[in-house]
């Protein structure tokens, strides 16, 4: 589990959304810089930067700049820049 400090996860940005592991997120989202993925979402994902933890699965499809997948993406993928 993360540590908090002034409210915020240890490691993340302002603009980061996390999803941690047991966590099911439905829906599409859409964030400005990173989205984290150690559980589940169901929808489209939209973002600059990506990382899938080992644990994380997206069902939906996916655009970004840059991708760092070590779970697993059951749709599609666009990677601008590097994946």
């Amino acid at each position: 589990m993360s540590d908090y400090v002034s409210g915020k996860a240890e490691g993340a940005d302002n603009s980061c959304a996390f999803f941690g592991e047991g966590v099911t997120f439905k829906g599409s989202i859409t964030a400005p810089e990173r989205i984290v993925v150690h559980g589940t979402v169901e929808g489209d994902v939209v973002a600059r930067d990506l990382l899938v933890g080992p644990t994380g699965t997206i069902k939906g499809n996916v655009r970004v700049d840059q991708a760092d997948i070590q779970g697993k993406i059951l749709q599609n993928i666009e990677a601008r820049v590097c994946l």
